[in-house]
């Protein structure tokens, strides 16, 4: 799963460069990863309330997404030269 694959989305900085509140994906992964990893702590749950889980993960992505509209773009976004 893509939330269990992730329990560490705070540590993604360290590679790209970009930090939550630089406009960039990490604005919608992160609030995503920390709802879904909050509520799936108490282990194993039926395929409804996993579903559930999913769709408030999937509502703190777009709230993450919608705080950025009228943020300024920090982080390097240019493709990288090879």
């Amino acid at each position: 799963m893509l939330f269990t694959s992730l329990p560490h989305s705070h540590s993604c900085p360290r590679y790209g460069g970009a930090e939550r509140g630089d406009r960039t994906m990490l604005d919608a992964i992160i609030p995503a990863v920390d709802t879904f990893n909050s509520l799936s702590k108490s282990g194993s749950a039926s395929p409804e309330e996993a579903l559930g889980w999913l769709e408030k993960a999937t509502q703190a992505a777009e709230e993450g997404a919608k705080a950025t509209r009228d943020m300024k773009v920090s982080a390097e976004t240019s493709p990288r030269s090879e």
